[in-house]
């Protein structure tokens, strides 16, 4: 991996362009790897770190469908892009960054914002193709789940790639505060969008989510009282007892 320089716009420029010589974007249209690796493999060895009592959960949400599994699956597709080429780009990765793995969430001044808000899996020193390609892959996957042509589902997956390019092209303008406070208004952005029925329809949910977003989002919420502890969500997340934790850590060593 390579460290972007310190300099001027122009340079950073430049040092791009060295880097696409050095890796041309026609090299990522092939998939290199091994032919027949076992995917079921590749989740089971990541289920020795895993709660015993919860693996079961999670294997029943994947098989819901070939999206589900895409969600769960981020180290079978992690092993596939171990063997991919890349620019040398290292960033501070999401580290699992499907689409699911995007949402809205509310600011205290009561703004209703789009961005990541999943970053459990998140890596330092990450080549930004990793992430781009989860993205781009999940879109492609959610698409035909949902019905649409290959045809469709391509063009979803390029457009979601066009849009990161023209973002990071804006991005690279501004000076590092400004990137700091850049941010993604939802509202604003749905009055960009062309179909006025689709329009109509987002700016309502948005009315009605706003009130809701603290209950709905990802993130652990903590119960109030005498002892604070993390709200439990059976069958995940739950509170660990000090015995789970001790039955986890015996299963664990064993294995």
């Amino acid at each position: 991996m390579t460290t972007a320089p310190s300099g001027t716009l122009s340079q950073h420029h430049y040092h791009g362009i060295r880097l696409r010589r050095r890796t041309p974007r026609e090299q990522h249209a092939e998939l290199l790897g091994p032919a027949h690796r076992d995917p079921v493999a590749i989740l089971a060895a990541g289920d020795r770190t895993r709660i015993p009592e919860l693996i079961p959960v999670r294997y029943e949400r994947m098989l819901a469908s070939p999206f589900a599994f895409l969600r769960g699956a981020a180290a079978v597709m992690g092993e596939d892009l171990r063997h991919q080429p890349t620019p040398g780009v290292a960033v501070q990765a999401c580290g699992d960054c499907h689409l699911m793995n995007f949402g809205a969430f509310s600011t205290p001044e009561e703004n209703i914002l789009f961005d990541i808000n999943d970053f459990d899996e998140t890596l330092l020193g990450v080549d930004f193709t990793v992430d781009l390609k989860r993205l781009a892959a999940s879109v492609a996957v959610a698409a035909l789940a949902a019905g649409f042509s290959n045809k469709r589902a391509r063009a979803a997956a390029a457009v979601t790639v066009e849009a990161y390019r023209t973002r990071m092209r804006a991005l690279a303008k501004l000076s590092p505060l400004e990137i700091w406070h850049s941010r993604i208004d939802l509202a604003r952005e749905v009055e960009h969008i062309e179909d006025r029925r689709l329009r109509r329809q987002l700016h309502a949910i948005l009315a009605k989510a706003g009130k809701r977003l603290e209950q709905d989002d990802n993130f652990p919420h903590l119960v109030k009282g005498k002892q604070v502890h993390i709200a439990d969500k059976p069958p995940a997340p739950v509170t660990a007892t000090m015995g789970k934790l001790e039955r986890s850590l015996t299963t664990r060593a064993a294995a």
